[in-house]
């Protein structure tokens, strides 16, 4: 009977010390989900703050700069954001304004091209670290399998 009790007990122990606290984190979430409007300040589970342009059942399209919206689900919000929370205030007036290029400014695919070549030197026949393998064996030492052995180096060393 004793063993009955005490398994009861333990049990009751178990949800007032960690189911009940969990349910009510839970509500409290789920309430302040349900409270979110637009122009809301908020904390993104990814610590990123973000202010929100409008709300659906599940998803947000949260504002992370100006100009810059992502669309994530509710549940990968944290929490409305604090003042203490901010440490900068950035507003519209802020913004950086963007330098437009026209094409003309762009490279043509000529010069493209002669950037991207690499430079072909008379030395290019020699692998990488050829002559440092050359000069090992040369001196005695023997180089582990699948090195860069050059190729006249094997019938020497046979």
């Amino acid at each position: 009977m004793e063993f009955v009790v005490m398994m009861v007990v333990l049990g009751l122990l178990m949800y007032l010390m960690m189911i009940r606290p969990q349910q009510k984190r839970m509500n409290e979430q789920r309430s302040m989900l349900s409270q979110l409007a637009p122009g809301t300040r908020v904390l993104l589970i990814s610590r990123v703050f973000g202010t929100i342009r409008a709300t659906g059942d599940t998803q947000v399209v949260v504002e992370l700069a100006p100009g810059v919206e992502v669309t994530c689900m509710k549940e990968a919000i944290m929490r409305v954001a604090t003042e203490a929370d901010e440490e900068f205030e950035y507003t519209d007036a802020e913004a950086v304004e963007v330098e437009q290029v026209s094409d003309a400014d762009l490279a043509d695919d000529e010069q493209i091209a002669a950037v991207s070549e690499p430079a072909v030197s008379d030395d290019s026949a020699e692998t990488p670290g050829q002559e440092v393998a050359e000069e090992l064996i040369g001196s005695g030492y023997d180089l582990p399998k699948g090195t860069n052995k050059p190729a006249d180096s094997d019938t020497e060393r046979a």
